[in-house]
C-alpha cells in the first residue's frame, strides 16, 4: 500500500489576498515556463541578444524550475 505524502502546507493567518496571488502564480507557472523557453528560442536566432538581461533571467528561471541551478 502506498502511503500518501502531503504536497503542500497551508499556514493559517496569511492574508487571503496573498493566498490568492500565490494560487494565480502557481496556475500561471506552465505559461510562464513556456514564455521563458520561447524567449530563449528567439535569442538563439539572434546571437547579439543572448546576453540581454531578460534572456539571462529566463535562463535562470528555467534552470530553477527544472532543478538545474
Amino acid at each position: 500500500m502506498i502511503t500518501p505524502h502531503p504536497i503542500a502546507f497551508v499556514h493559517q493567518g496569511w492574508e487571503k489576498t496573498e493566498d490568492e496571488a500565490n494560487a494565480r502564480l502557481i496556475a500561471a507557472a506552465p505559461d510562464l515556463l513556456q514564455a521563458c523557453k520561447m524567449a530563449l528560442e528567439w535569442a538563439a536566432e539572434y546571437p547579439k541578444y543572448r546576453e540581454w538581461a531578460f534572456i539571462l533571467k529566463a535562463r535562470g528561471a528555467i534552470a530553477a524550475i527544472e532543478g538545474k541551478e
